[in-house]
């Protein structure tokens, strides 16, 4: 039986490559990498003194100067698991289930003043994307993104696209969007 923390392990540095070599426009594989303890370190540190580590949250941190401006906007999350329920964006949340895990990510966005930019996969399936409604008006709709799917449930309006239609768009246009939604 393999191992599921290695498997998310692998699958937060397979994403971390993914991106890195997305935003540098095919040059660079190293620009992100995954967050010390996946994250914990970061919680841990908040539930202790209520200090804030930048670059911290999340799965996903910058590993070089040149992917802090994505990090200044998002948390990213990243989740593979045999099965995932769908469902669950609409049934009570339990420990592990699609909106328990963005309602955890949510909490962390809030603390870090950044966006929910959460990575599903299931086994044998496509890598999906998971983002919030700030997200998809202000920054993936100026890509002329088409969403697959599109919750509406208790408390937020959520999209989903699939991950390489993502890293399909020139990061370099998404950069320029970032860019000036800081600038706002």
């Amino acid at each position: 039986m393999k191992n599921p923390k290695n498997k998310g392990n692998n699958f937060e540095r397979k994403i971390s490559k993914k991106l890195s070599l997305w935003w540098s426009s095919g040059e660079r594989e190293d620009i992100f990498y995954r967050t010390h303890s996946s994250g914990a370190r970061f919680t841990n540190r908040y539930m202790k003194d209520k200090t804030i580590i930048e670059n911290q949250t999340g799965d996903i941190m910058s590993s070089a100067e040149d992917g802090f401006l994505f990090i200044s906007f998002f948390t990213v999350e990243c989740k593979h698991y045999k099965f995932l329920n769908f469902w669950s964006l609409i049934d009570k949340p339990t420990k592990d289930n699609l909106y328990f895990w963005w309602i955890k990510l949510k909490e962390q966005c809030e603390l870090n003043n950044t966006n929910p930019f959460l990575i599903v996969k299931q086994n044998n399936r496509p890598e999906l994307l998971f983002v919030n409604e700030f997200t998809y008006k202000h920054i993936l709709k100026k890509l002329k993104l088409n969403n697959i799917m599109y919750f509406n449930t208790f408390e937020d309006s959520i999209h989903v696209y699939k991950f390489e239609d993502i890293l399909k768009v020139e990061s370099s246009k998404l950069k320029n969007i970032l860019e000036m939604n800081k600038n706002e």
